[in-house]
Order: structure tokens, then C-alpha cells, then sequence
């Protein structure tokens, strides 16, 4: 606080000058000097309530509400990546892998050690670890405002991957919609497998043995997810499709179950 002279209808009279809490200054008349009447602190007071009302407050960290959510479902190779980086680009949709999430771990942090004792040893990573990185994750993203729980929908690929997950993220995911991408064809899966890995580098579908096991995988570990939501949430996709077709399909299963808003 510091006092100047100020002059008021010819007279000079003492002001205070005040900083609010959202740094701005705010002038009212000092009282020990007489000069303040009603009218002045009310209008001090509307000064002070203005200013507090039009700082940018922090977004807060989703700790109660479930964030909305889209699961892309279906066996390795039928393109929720594809479909999720496609549909990730509009405004009110977020594309999370898993499969990403994990590899932009801390690995020198504690629960990047944590995982890397698992992924090292080439073993599953336990359900319970698997849900706690992922909230570390998302709670990340809407304390730095690039999800807000009440605007976006998330776009799940890889995760929930088991029943158990299913559970253990009740109360952290609400699911408006699975879209599960389907390909009945299997020699037409492994062909489309094969030339992924020819295309994008990846040693794990070029051996026709390991990706019939990493089939056998997903139908025993993680298609009975599907059991685990009402039937009418489940769109069924036809995968074996090109592209555009697959996208046109998902986003009319899409329309309604997301935000409305851009």
C-alpha cells in the first residue's frame, strides 16, 4: 500500500493505492484521511470481484469424473491405430495407445524401471501396473489442459486389454461406444500383418508362426472384453475394407455417443 495526493473538485485528497490478489491496481480513497464514503468501497469492492472473476484460473485435475470414452477393438492388424491417428486429429476426439504411452515412459523414473522389468524380460505387464500408467497419463493431460474431461472423448486403442482391466477402470473411463473392427478372414489378416511389417519395419509380423500366436493371444486373453459391455454399446466394423470405407463406417458408429461440440 502507498499513499499519493490526488485532487478531487479543486481539493487534494489523500488516495491509497491498492494491489489486488490478481496483481492489478485498484485506487480507493483512504479512510484515515476521511475521504472514503460508501460509494467508494462499494466500488472498490465491484473492482476487486471483476478482477477476481476474470483471472484464467488452472484447470483441475480430473480426480472424481470418468472421462468419456471410445474403445477401438479388434485383433492385431486391423487398424484401430490407423482409424485412432485418423479420427485423433478432430478437435473434440483424443487418440491414446497404450503401446505409445508405455514407450514415452521416464525410463529412469519409478514406474518406468517398473515396467522395464517386465518389458525387458519379454512378460506381460501385470493389469494393475498396465491401468496405473495409463491414469498417470491421462490425469497428466488434463492438469496441462490438453483433455478436458468435460469436452473430449478419448480414443482407447490397446487398453482395456483384459477383463481385469475392464474392471479396474470402472470408475476411471466412462464407455459411450466400442468399436470393434472385425476381419473374419484370417490368411487375409496374416497377408495384411506380413505386409506391415515389410512397410513399417516390424520384425514381430514377419514370421507367419508369431503372428498366428500373437492371434491365438488376443482371441483367449483379450476378445472376452467384449463379453464384459452391453451389447448395445458394441458397433461391429467391417476391417477388410479399404481405409476410407473402415473410417466412414466408424465415424457413423461414432455419431451421437460423442461431443457435438468443436
Amino acid at each position: 500500500m502507498r499513499f499519493i495526493i490526488g485532487r478531487t473538485n479543486g481539493e487534494f485528497k489523500m488516495r491509497n493505492i491498492l494491489l489486488c490478489p490478481t496483481g492489478r491496481r485498484c485506487d480507493r480513497l483512504a479512510k484515515d484521511a476521511g475521504c472514503v464514503n460508501d460509494a467508494n468501497l462499494t466500488w472498490h469492492d465491484q473492482a476487486n470481484r471483476r478482477h477476481a472473476e476474470s483471472e484464467v484460473k488452472e484447470p483441475p485435475v480430473n480426480s472424481t469424473r470418468p472421462y468419456s470414452a471410445v474403445l477401438l477393438f479388434g485383433c492385431p492388424g486391423s487398424g484401430k491405430g490407423t482409424q485412432g491417428v485418423v479420427l485423433g486429429a478432430m478437435p473434440n476426439l483424443v487418440h491414446l495407445a497404450m503401446g505409445d504411452i508405455f514407450r514415452a515412459l521416464d525410463k529412469t523414473s519409478e514406474i518406468g524401471k517398473e515396467f522395464l522389468s517386465y518389458s525387458t524380460k519379454g512378460l506381460l505387464v501385470p493389469d494393475e501396473l498396465t491401468v496405473r500408467v495409463f491414469r498417470q497419463h491421462v490425469d497428466g493431460l488434463a492438469t496441462a489442459g490438453r483433455v478436458d474431461p468435460a469436452y473430449h472423448t478419448l480414443l482407447l486403442d490397446g487398453i482395456p486389454r483384459t477383463p481385469k482391466q475392464v474392471e479396474l477402470l470402472r470408475d476411471v473411463i466412462d464407455v459411450k461406444r466400442v468399436v470393434y473392427l472385425m476381419i473374419e478372414d484370417r490368411d487375409a489378416l496374416i497377408a495384411r500383418l506380413m505386409k506391415r511389417a515389410a512397410k513399417s519395419s516390424r520384425p514381430d509380423d514377419a514370421d507367419r508362426s508369431v503372428i498366428e500366436n500373437r492371434i491365438l493371444v488376443y482371441e483367449r486373453e483379450t476378445h472376452p472384453v467384449l463379453d464384459a459391455y452391453p451389447k448395445k454399446l458394441i458397433a461391429r466394423v467391417n476391417a477388410d475394407q479399404p481405409p476410407l470405407g473402415v473410417l466412414r463406417d466408424v465415424a457413423d458408429a461414432l455419431l451421437g455417443c460423442v461431443s457435438a461440440k468443436i
